[in-house]
């Protein structure tokens, strides 16, 4: 490593945490820690507590990614007490949406409401309008999660409201989304299919996979749940091809909804037949 070799300490830190992003991007998480850590070490030596925050926070990203969520708090926790210390506000924001997020995948939905909810304070006084959008989805859906349906509501309504104000389609498609499911969860199907249907136009437009094979299998999944064993059908075979071709595990969950269906199919003949 040239930055090494000229002993030019924050260039090699700062390389490290570069390699350990693109590890990181490469899936190879084993490799990524090493750099993180590393550049950890170095900007602890160097006493750089802007540096060591960066450095903190993705290494929580990764144990995340695999899954060490107390790792990845613990890890957090750190990067945010050294991001007030320094008044990096942008950076504090970050992080307690980071913090929302684990603590949500813990089922600890009270601590994650309560990070999602300074998230939401500090983008909204750093004039972070997309980093407002995603912390009022957080809070929505924490609030789902919870049970509190009125106030998912509101905050999928403005999540949405806000995306469409500064043209976020992404963010845009994300509302729609979750508003479907929480239609769904009232079993107001004809409204669930309704957004997402939204939702699905706008995946098409950003050609993102992922959202249109999800559209179409929450489509499905109402559709099914309403009786309407063709559009169904029809709708979860449109998501399989997506997720069979972009290699996503949901394809087996579509796959074993749709031979529910045609057994459902093959019985009700059956019974008609008799």
């Amino acid at each position: 490593m040239i930055a090494r070799a000229r002993g030019d300490r924050e260039l090699e830190g700062n390389t490290l945490r570069n390699l350990g992003a693109a590890r990181a991007a490469l899936g190879d998480n084993h490799q990524a820690l090493v750099c993180y850590r590393q550049a950890l070490a170095i900007a602890r030596e160097m006493k750089d507590r802007r540096n060591e925050a960066k450095a903190l926070n993705n290494l929580g990203v990764v144990y995340a990614e695999q899954g060490n969520l107390n790792e990845a708090i613990a890890c957090y926790e750190q990067a945010l007490e050294l991001s007030r210390q320094i008044s990096d506000r942008r950076s504090e924001a970050t992080i307690h949406g980071s913090l929302g997020n684990a603590h949500y995948d813990l089922e600890q939905h009270d601590k994650a409401i309560e990070h999602s909810q300074q998230y939401l304070g500090l983008a909204r006084e750093i004039g972070d309008r997309r980093g407002e959008g995603n912390a009022l989805g957080n809070l929505g859906i924490a609030h789902f999660a919870s049970g509190r349906m009125d106030e998912a509501r509101q905050y999928f309504e403005q999540r949405l409201a806000l995306a469409l104000e500064i043209g976020d389609r992404r963010g845009e498609a994300s509302a729609l989304g979750n508003l479907g499911n929480l239609h769904f969860a009232a079993h107001d199907f004809s409204q669930a299919i309704a957004s997402y249907q939204r939702q699905l136009v706008i995946a098409r437009e950003i050609g993102d996979a992922i959202i249109q094979a999800n559209a179409l299998f929450n489509m499905s999944v109402a559709f099914g749940d309403s009786n309407d064993r063709k559009n169904a059908i029809t709708h979860a075979r449109s998501a399989l091809a997506i997720y069979e071709q972009i290699g996503s595990a949901t394809a087996a969950q579509v796959c074993k909804q749709l031979e529910e269906w045609r057994e459902w199919e093959q019985d009700e003949s059956y019974a008609a037949q008799t």
